[in-house]
C-alpha cells in the first residue's frame, strides 16, 4: 500500500449495490490505510455509513486488488476529509516501479533545504532529492554520534523545504555511502508522519512534478 501512497494512483472503490467511486491512498497506518480524494464528492455521505467494498487500481507499474474492505474511522486534515480502511484479510499487489524522485530545484535547495535526523547526536544534512516516500540527503564531515546502521529506525526526523514547509516523520535508513570528499550520502524512507504533514508533502511533490523532471 505504500507504493500506492507514494505514486498517488487513482483507485476504484466498488460498493455492494454496484455503485463505483474513485479514491487515492493518503497514508499507511498500523491498523490499515487512509483514503482521500473521494470522487464524486457526493459519495462522502455513503462512506460515512462505513460500508463494505472492494478496491482495485492500476498505474505506473502497480496493480492492487482487495476483495473485501471496510471503513473503520474518518477524520479531517487541512480542512479536507479522509477515511481509515481496516487491514484486509487478503490483498493482491503486483509492483514493478518505484515512486518517482525529484531533484530539488535551485529556488528551494539554494535557500537551505535540509533534514535533521534525531539520533544520539542530531545529524544535519542537505536534501538532494525527494519523493512522496523518502529522500536522499548529504551530510558534511565530521560525522558525529554512533556509526550508521543499514535499516536503522530513526524515531524522529525533520525536513525543511523553503520558504516555509516543515514536516516531521519517523524514518528508516535504507542505504548510505561515503564519497571521496568525505560527504555521507543517505537514502531515507519516511515511514510514518502526521496526516497533515503527509498531505503537505504530497502537495509539494505535486508542484515539483509539474515543473521538475524525475531524477
Amino acid at each position: 500500500m505504500k507504493v500506492l501512497r507514494d505514486q498517488r494512483n487513482q483507485l476504484k472503490l466498488s460498493l455492494s449495490d454496484d455503485e463505483t467511486l474513485t479514491c487515492k491512498v493518503l497514508d499507511v497506518v498500523d491498523d490499515g490505510f487512509l483514503i482521500d480524494d473521494i470522487r464524486p464528492r457526493t459519495a462522502l455521505a455513503t462512506l460515512r455509513k462505513r460500508p463494505k467494498f472492494s478496491l482495485s487500481g492500476r498505474g505506473d507499474g502497480t496493480y492492487v486488488f482487495i476483495e473485501t474492505a471496510q471503513i473503520i474511522d474518518e477524520g479531517q486534515a487541512s480542512e479536507l476529509p479522509y477515511f481509515r480502511v481496516g487491514l484486509p484479510t487478503q490483498l493482491l499487489c503486483q509492483q514493478r516501479r518505484r515512486a518517482p524522485r525529484f531533484r530539488l530545484p535551485l529556488r528551494v535547495s539554494a535557500k537551505g533545504a535540509r533534514i535533521t535526523l534525531f539520533r544520539d547526536a542530531a545529524m544535519h544534512g542537505r536534501l538532494i532529492d525527494i519523493s512522496a516516500g523518502g529522500c536522499r540527503a548529504a551530510f558534511e564531515p565530521p560525522h558525529l554520534g554512533d556509526p550508521l546502521r543499514l535499516e536503522e529506525e530513526i524515531a524522529s526526523c525533520t525536513i525543511f523545504l523553503p520558504p516555509s514547509l516543515e514536516i516531521s516523520s519517523e524514518a528508516v535508513l535504507r542505504h548510505f555511502h561515503t564519497r571521496k570528499d568525505g560527504v555521507l550520502v543517505c537514502g531515507i524512507e519516511l515511514t510514518r508522519m502526521h496526516v497533515a504533514d503527509r498531505r503537505r508533502l504530497e502537495i509539494f511533490i505535486q508542484s515539483l512534478s509539474r515543473s521538475t523532471p524525475a531524477a
